[in-house]
């Protein structure tokens, strides 16, 4: 704790705020964590009833690497029901918010993107674009994971412009222990990244490790060390703490959970070794 708490210790936060501009630092988020991402496009379009522009639709970058999945969803202060989105949209604008459905009609909608989407969401080049604030077809956002909300205007529902907080599983990790080719056990390959990802992505020494051989997309690097040799990192010593961070631990008698878990939103202009540090104090490494 006395690691975690000294004042010139560097520091993790989870973003409660939504981000906006040009300067906002590109993220990697691993393990389980949260954010309110970074606005990237917003506009007001459509009529219901009397009420022109009576919908506001906000694109909300949550991660700049793909991810494992989105888990929950915060509005305002109230932890709401994510829909499952799973096969064809209901509508449109995605999965209605139960929350924020009244009478039968739907006030809050939403569309997710994990990041591996080749092309741009039909809804926000047809039917959100407008001519003053066109969302064009090459806006696909390669390796970026997103969040489409779309709400309608509702005074008895909100008060103001809604805030939002998104539950993410973070990167997909490489996890040596996971690999066959370099002693560990399973189909993991460092040098095909569609086969990563799983528990291990929620292990402090699986995050240090991708930081120290350098996270990247689509054979770009965006983050942590580059050009490390696998040699400098014994693959013996790697295996074994991460089975330490996996190890379970006996909760109550009847629930074990992994003796090591950590999960954040790495800002790409921390320093590598800050990040480094604060995963080993989550381990005791």
């Amino acid at each position: 704790v006395s690691a975690l708490t000294k004042p010139d210790a560097p520091k993790f936060s989870i973003q409660g705020k939504l981000q906006a501009g040009e300067d906002t630092p590109r993220t990697v988020p691993v393990g389980y964590t949260a954010t309110a991402g970074s606005l990237v496009y917003a506009n007001t379009w459509g009529t219901a009833g009397k009420t022109k522009n009576a919908y506001f639709t906000q694109v909300i970058a949550v991660s700049d690497v793909p991810v494992g999945a989105l888990d929950g969803m915060w509005v305002g202060e109230q932890k709401v029901t994510l829909p499952d989105m799973s096969g064809a949209a209901p509508k449109p604008a995605g999965w209605p918010i139960p929350e924020f459905t009244k009478k039968g009609k739907n006030y809050l909608d939403i569309r997710f993107y994990d990041g591996t989407q080749t092309t741009a969401d039909s809804f926000l080049t047809g039917t959100v674009s407008t001519s003053d604030r066109p969302y064009q077809s090459t806006r696909v956002g390669v390796g970026v994971a997103y969040v489409i909300i779309t709400a309608r205007i509702n005074d008895k529902l909100f008060t103001g412009l809604p805030t939002f907080r998104f539950e993410l599983n973070g990167a997909k990790l490489y996890d040596i222990t996971k690999d066959g080719s370099a002693g560990g056990s399973g189909l993991q390959r460092w040098s095909d990244p569609s086969t990563w990802g799983g528990d291990g992505d929620n292990l402090p020494a699986v995050q240090i490790y991708n930081i120290l051989r350098g996270i990247t997309y689509g054979g770009q690097w965006l983050y942590g060390a580059q050009n490390m040799p696998e040699a400098r990192l014994p693959r013996a010593a790697w295996i074994a703490a991460i089975n330490k961070c996996r190890a379970t631990v006996d909760l109550d008698g009847d629930n074990t959970e992994p003796a090591y878990r950590s999960g954040t939103e790495i800002r790409v202009s921390t320093a590598g070794l800050d990040s480094i540090k604060l995963l080993q104090d989550a381990c005791q490494g």
